[in-house]
């Protein structure tokens, strides 16, 4: 028995997959830029006692340079959505006055992310995860050479 592939349906359904997809991802990273934001924060207000110890101190500087520019590249990185919704309105008006001009049916617009802000997504994940394996040394740190 023969299937008949039904087109609009598997776009539909593509459609809705990228969607969620785009949201869960959108999600993701405001809550990482959250708690990475507010870990920051609370790392400066608290830091009082410095060390003794070169070594613990450039640590501990180091990790919150990480840190800090973990939120830049996380804060470019969600700008880029709506730098994407943008191109992708103003690339679907296009798409639909050729289609309206032509008397066709609007095809689908698919717009692919920019490679500077796939690179600053990149750059925020290894810069936030190199920051917490430089405070868990720090801490380790602080607790074998106490000031």
């Amino acid at each position: 028995e023969y299937m008949e592939f039904d087109q609009k349906a598997t776009m539909d359904s593509l459609k809705e997959l990228m969607k969620l997809h785009y949201e869960r991802k959108c999600a993701w990273q405001q809550q990482l830029l959250l708690a990475t934001s507010t870990l920051f924060g609370v790392l400066i207000a608290l830091q009082k006692e410095t060390s003794s110890i070169l070594i613990i101190r450039l640590i501990f500087a180091i990790s919150l340079v990480f840190m800090a520019l973990g939120i830049l590249s996380l804060s470019i990185t969600l700008y880029s959505q709506i730098d994407v919704i943008k191109r992708l309105r103003k690339k679907a008006s296009k798409k639909a006055v050729e289609a309206y001009n032509n008397n066709e049916q609007m095809q689908p617009v698919l717009i692919s992310e920019k490679k500077t802000f796939k690179a600053f997504e990149i750059c925020s994940y290894i810069s936030i995860v190199s920051s917490i394996l430089l405070l868990s040394i720090y801490v380790l740190l602080k607790a074998i050479y106490p000031t």
